[in-house]
């Protein structure tokens, strides 16, 4: 029990204290008002999920050549890994602006969110 709390509070506390001031930067600089705009929109999200799919389909493509026998080029390791990070930051990016953002603020039109 000892070991949960000494790993589960610090990351409580750093986990909300980073998502306040996430929207703190966020709203002061008017990307969160953009941000919650799109959300409700939905201009990029068909264009967003056509990339992510197309970037999953390279990156398995990809992993098949460094299944070669043999020794693998470099090159090919770190287009597979460019590919995985790309794919897996399209996703969040996603998330962020479709889920998150409508659930920490909903129906936000700009101002404080405070008060």
């Amino acid at each position: 029990m000892k070991k949960f709390a000494n790993l589960a509070l610090p990351t409580v506390f750093i986990g909300a204290f980073c998502c306040g001031g996430a929207i703190l930067l966020l709203a002061s600089s008017g990307w969160l008002l953009v941000l919650s705009t799109e959300a409700r929109e939905r201009h990029i999200l068909l264009p967003l999920i056509l990339l992510t799919i197309a970037t999953i389909w390279l990156w398995r493509r990809q992993a098949g050549r460094c299944d070669l026998p043999g020794r693998t080029p470099k090159k090919y390791r770190y287009a597979r890994d460019g590919l995985y990070l790309l794919w897996l930051l399209l996703i969040g990016v996603i998330l962020a602006i479709y889920l998150f953002v409508p659930f920490w603020v909903p129906g936000y039109t700009g101002g404080t969110i405070l008060f």
